[in-house]
């Protein structure tokens, strides 16, 4: 049973979930991913809403979070995410194209892996998921 319980929980490890709204900017990210976490399952929520839904099925390792979504933000998915306990150990990147001192501080108070401010760029990006995915590979307890 414990070896099931660790294969279970390697496969959480291995998952990363892009959460952002604009399409052109999804594919890029889920393209940064395949190409820094190779081995890793990929998928994408085009709104808060679909992250909501899909984040405590897929259990993902890491989130890629886009905060700047219309109806659900990423304030509101980042939440979510937190209020689920198996969950407690996801690596949040977040994401965004504000230049608004209140929204930046904002996003710093959830503590995420790293902030990444749009446009972007896989120099930004590609180191920030390979650390996140050696993190992720940390033994747990």
């Amino acid at each position: 049973a414990s070896a099931t319980k660790a294969a279970a929980r390697e496969q959480v490890r291995q998952r990363v979930l892009v959460v952002e709204d604009d399409p052109s900017s999804a594919m890029v990210l889920r393209d940064f991913c395949l190409l820094a976490l190779p081995g890793w399952e990929v998928e994408v929520a085009n709104s808060g809403y679909d992250a909501i839904l899909r984040i405590g099925l897929l259990r993902p390792a890491l989130v890629l979070l886009d905060l700047m979504m219309p109806e659900i933000d990423g304030f509101k998915v980042y939440e979510r995410l937190r209020a689920l306990p198996e969950l407690s150990e996801t690596q949040v990147i977040v994401l965004t194209a504000a230049t608004d001192d209140a929204i930046l501080d904002r996003a710093r108070a959830l503590h995420p892996l790293a902030l990444i401010q749009k446009p972007l760029r896989r120099d930004d990006i590609v180191p920030v998921l390979q650390r996140a995915a050696q993190a992720t590979r940390q033994p747990v307890g």
